[in-house]
């Protein structure tokens, strides 16, 4: 109970409040806190952030707190990381369907798989391997298509192949017209390269 709130208020009973209020008022600020005490458990947090600054700029940041990850959802099934993964060498997937085409992956990680497979339209084709480049070629006449590659029983993405139509002339007409000292008339040709120049 506070003892302003007393229903008997003596002079003795105030002095001693008026006292009181006095011996707080000249505590400053800087005395009532102790900025140097905490300072000397800083090396504590130091050696934590270091550490999460070094997950951080390594990449590694995903790898260290997975297993908390699948901690948490404990209901989820997690599959383990895949030790290899693969690389498409190929600049671009178009190509003109008249002419071959040639796969090639290449595969990063630690471990090699025993085998490559391309799986090109419900069908697998085992790919050759060359200086760690996996390849096949394919021969004409090649049609659009989703392609995967498959090793070691690990899959790599979902890749489109596109065939372009071949270009080819249908009909071409050539116009000859040859000088006056010849006296030839003019004449045009249809559908065909072959004219006889005098």
């Amino acid at each position: 109970m506070d003892l302003a709130d007393q229903p008997e208020k003596s002079e003795l009973l105030l002095a001693s409040i008026e006292q009181r209020s006095e011996q707080m008022n000249t505590v400053p600020f800087k005395r009532a806190i102790n900025t140097k005490e905490p300072l000397k458990y800083l090396k504590y947090v130091v050696f934590p952030l270091i550490l999460i600054g070094f997950l951080w700029l390594s990449g590694n940041w995903s790898s260290f707190f997975g297993s908390y990850t699948r901690v948490v959802n404990y209901n989820l099934a997690y599959e383990p990381p895949a030790p290899f993964r693969f690389e498409l060498m190929n600049p671009q997937l178009k190509v003109i369907e008249s002419d071959p085409f040639t796969f090639q992956v290449s595969t990063v990680g630690t471990v090699k798989p025993e085998n490559v497979y391309v799986e090109l339209e419900g069908k697998e084709i085992l790919l050759q391997e060359e200086n760690g480049i996996y390849q096949y070629t394919l021969s004409p006449p090649i049609s659009s298509g989703r392609f995967v590659f498959k090793g070691n029983g690990i899959q790599s993405r979902e890749y489109e192949l596109i065939a372009l139509k071949a270009p080819a002339i249908s009909d071409f007409n050539m116009r000859l017209e040859f000088p006056n000292y010849i006296n030839k008339r003019s004449e045009v040709i249809k559908s065909t390269g072959n004219a006889i120049i005098p």
